[in-house]
């Protein structure tokens, strides 16, 4: 009988010890997923904020500038041989506007010398504009070295938009996106890119099982 007894005290230990373990697991996995989606509400008002300010400056521009705004200017010609030519440049600043003017003009003939950009600069920030300039000329194959940068790499907003867009189907770019969301990090943009990086696989996911 008092065998009995024992064994009913000693499983009744075990069974409280293992409620109380399930019960701090759900509790910490419910604080992770109310801190994931308050990430995603912040991410979202900072993106209206952002929205709101750039229409404010625009019409304010407006009503300083009219006339800017509305005759034709020299900015809005490019000179695409030379904004090539810059690429070389040992100026960072010369190298910045052109990545970011062959960006915004899709020159996908620059594709070649962003990617020799990418893999060699030092500086994490160029890296990141040469690869959204690479992806936004949608060629798959460039895409495993804007991956394997992304992944030796500190990660920028601009590489982390980057992978998003391409929708990289990684499980290592994917597992890396959520060390940036869940980890502290000293530049507080780079969790809410991550979020929104994350949302762009997980719908083109969707979107290719669809098709499936």
């Amino acid at each position: 009988m008092r065998i009995v007894v024992i064994i009913a005290s000693t499983v009744g230990v075990c069974l409280i010890a293992i409620v109380a373990y399930l019960s701090v697991e759900s509790s910490k996995q419910a604080r992770l997923d109310h801190d994931h989606r308050e990430a995603i509400r912040q991410f979202d008002e900072e993106q209206k904020r952002e929205t709101a300010e750039q229409q404010a400056k625009q019409m304010a521009r407006r009503r300083e500038h009219p006339v800017e705004e509305t005759r034709p200017t020299a900015s809005g010609v490019m000179d695409e041989d030379r904004e090539l030519a810059n690429l070389k440049s040992s100026d960072r600043e010369v190298l910045n506007s052109a990545i970011q003017t062959l960006s915004i003009h899709h020159v996908c003939r620059a594709v070649p010398d962003l990617v020799d950009i990418l893999k060699s600069t030092r500086d994490d920030y160029i890296a990141g504009i040469a690869a959204e300039a690479i992806v936004g000329c949608k060629e798959p194959a460039t895409y495993p070295s804007v991956v394997e940068e992304f992944l030796n790499r500190s990660a920028t907003p601009a590489l982390i938009l980057a992978v998003g867009e391409m929708g990289s189907q990684d499980d290592r770019v994917y597992a890396k996106l959520h060390k940036l969301i869940t980890e502290p990090n000293s530049d507080p943009l780079v969790p809410k890119f991550a979020i929104h990086a994350q949302q762009q696989i997980d719908s083109q996911m969707q979107l290719g099982g669809q098709g499936h």
